[in-house]
Order: C-alpha cells, then structure tokens, then sequence
C-alpha cells in the first residue's frame, strides 16, 4: 500500500525512516500457521525473524509451495525477508499459534 510508511527502531530506541523504492508483498499461507508455512514464489534466500527483531531461521533455494518447518516456533508474530534471482527483495508476516 503506497500510503503506509515503515519505520526502523533500533536498540537505542532511535526511530528512522525506511524508504523503499519499491514493496514487494510475499504471500504466506496458512495463516495463522502450526506446523509449518509455504510462500509463494521461487527465493534464493529468506530469513524469518522474530517480533523482537532476532533471525530464528534461514534458508536459501527455496521453491514455491515446499514447506518451511515453523512446528520449534514459539506462538507470536514472525516476519520474512526473501531475495529472489533477480535480487528483489520481498517481505510479509504470519501469525504462529
């Protein structure tokens, strides 16, 4: 959505501006998620990262619809950063239950 804006608050607590030239949605599904997720595309690379900003899984050579096992995550918000072979980056978020 071009009206949202993103923000970055670092561990000092200093807010700063994120401005992207161009927000590519990943779609992940199912949400909310149990035991694993799937995304929707082809990525050389992806890390997922916790609510409080810490990596808790990476992958690389990722195929779209293989599963990504999430069943050792604790319950909360997750989000994802993927590169696909053309080195755009994509981002989404899913629930774990």
């Amino acid at each position: 959505d071009s009206n949202k804006q993103w923000y970055r608050i670092d561990v000092e607590g200093k807010i700063s501006e994120i401005n992207f030239v161009e927000k590519n949605t990943l779609q992940i599904y199912p949400v909310p998620s149990d035991n694993y997720i799937q995304l929707s595309g082809d990525f050389v690379q992806y890390s997922v990262y916790n609510s409080d900003g810490k990596k808790v899984l990476e992958g690389n050579d990722y195929k779209s619809g293989q599963l990504v096992e999430t069943s050792f995550f604790q319950p909360g918000v997750y989000f994802i950063i993927a590169l696909d072979k053309l080195q755009k980056s994509w981002s989404g978020g899913f629930i774990k239950f």
